[in-house]
């Protein structure tokens, strides 16, 4: 395919920006969506999307008052990513729950623990999260507790739906 190169204004690549999927879209992707030359893979991922919103919805992660939301942010993409999602569609259902933008979230799980997506995902994929959950008390001394309840909890639904 041929490509053209196009000047944007600041208020246009902003927009872009807003719009872009961390890690995922170029400018042209976005640009692609919004103007919706593909349809079809549009209509698709709204019918998952609404699939997804329904799974993602059943049984939400409970905290502590005063949790940290850094701490939070980071049990729910966990829950949700045992629960079958990737950890970007998780990112992005805590994004949207929380109205806040998905970089925040993944600054929750990469800056703040010290680490790049591709460790994250390392520790999302041990099925007893026994490498995340002593960094997560190294990280939050003081949550413990809610962080072993937490990984027993989810240990156990990963055994009962499998």
């Amino acid at each position: 395919m041929r490509h053209r190169r196009i000047e944007v204004d600041e208020d246009v690549w902003s927009y872009l920006k807003q719009e872009a999927v961390p890690f995922e879209d170029t400018p042209n992707s976005v640009l692609r969506r919004i103007l919706l030359i593909d349809k079809q893979r549009l209509k698709s991922k709204a019918s998952n999307q609404d699939k997804n919103e329904v799974r993602h919805s059943n049984i939400e992660p409970k905290f502590l008052r005063n949790s940290p939301a850094a701490l939070e942010q980071i049990l729910e993409v966990v829950f949700h990513t045992k629960r079958g999602f990737t950890r970007q569609e998780s990112t992005n259902f805590v994004a949207r729950n929380r109205s806040i933008a998905p970089q925040t979230v993944i600054d929750k799980y990469c800056r703040q623990l010290y680490l790049n997506a591709r460790q994250f995902d390392n520790l999302l994929a041990d099925p007893s999260l026994s490498e995340l959950k002593k960094l997560l008390k190294r990280i939050f001394p003081e949550y413990g507790d809610v962080i072993e309840d937490f990984v027993v909890n989810i240990s156990h639904q990963s055994n009962v739906s499998a």
